[in-house]
């Protein structure tokens, strides 16, 4: 099996919708985590960065 080394497949991407809106309350004032704009982006944990294209990669990569 091929592993992705992009955020997607990295050990410190988050795109659970549910983690999302714990980690960051009143993000529902915006809409829901589990909206269709949101798409497949998230959070870097490890840089504290928020929607991250899932495709994205960097040197930092660790895979799940």
């Amino acid at each position: 099996m091929k592993v992705s080394n992009n955020c997607a497949g990295c050990a410190f991407f988050m795109n659970d919708p549910a983690k999302f809106e714990r980690t960051f309350p009143g993000f529902t004032v915006l809409s829901s985590a589990y909206g269709s704009t949101r798409a497949d982006a998230g959070l870097c944990t490890k840089k504290d960065r928020i929607f991250l294209p899932s495709r994205k990669a960097c040197k930092e990569f660790v895979p799940k």
